[in-house]
């Protein structure tokens, strides 16, 4: 699997792969709620993503794209030492490419990424119910910080 960055001709597909990551939080969640123009946000969020100095898009390609990752520089964020620090924004790959390692791929170049722009410090943030994924994030050296609650009135 070639990991890359994401190309202006790769946008249609990617929105796709944008879509299904967030379906996936609709179907664990019963406060999300998908906007009718998700297309359309999803195409804005990621071109963001391709065109700012500070914010990247790597796309995992065999035959087709098998998944996305996107990330980005955090500035002075709220009670944390580092004056920068990286996001992991969503990581995504179709069901089936699963278990084959790329989002592990997907992860690590952007590390390198994190790495090379000298940041000490990522976060990432995980839906409590998505169990898999807090395995995975968990076994690449991700600890548990701080927890968002919710309650509906």
């Amino acid at each position: 699997m070639n990991i890359r960055e994401a190309e202006k001709e790769d946008l249609d597909k990617l929105v796709q792969l944008w879509i299904k990551f967030n379906e996936v939080h609709d179907r664990i969640n019963d406060w999300v709620e998908l906007e009718e123009n998700l297309e359309d946000i999803g195409r804005s969020d990621l071109k963001e993503y391709m065109q700012e100095d500070e914010k990247r898009v790597l796309v995992a390609e065999g035959e087709e794209l098998a998944g996305f990752v996107s990330f980005s520089v955090e500035e002075h964020p709220d009670i944390i030492k580092q004056e920068e620090i990286g996001v992991i924004d969503k990581v995504f790959v179709k069901k089936e490419y699963r278990n084959e390692g790329i989002a592990s791929q997907l992860v690590k170049e952007a590390e390198a990424w994190f790495d090379e722009e000298g940041l000490e410090l990522l976060k990432t943030r995980v839906a409590v119910e998505n169990r898999k994924a807090q395995s995975f994030w968990s076994d690449k050296g991700f600890e548990n910080f701080l927890t968002v609650k919710f309650k509906e009135l």
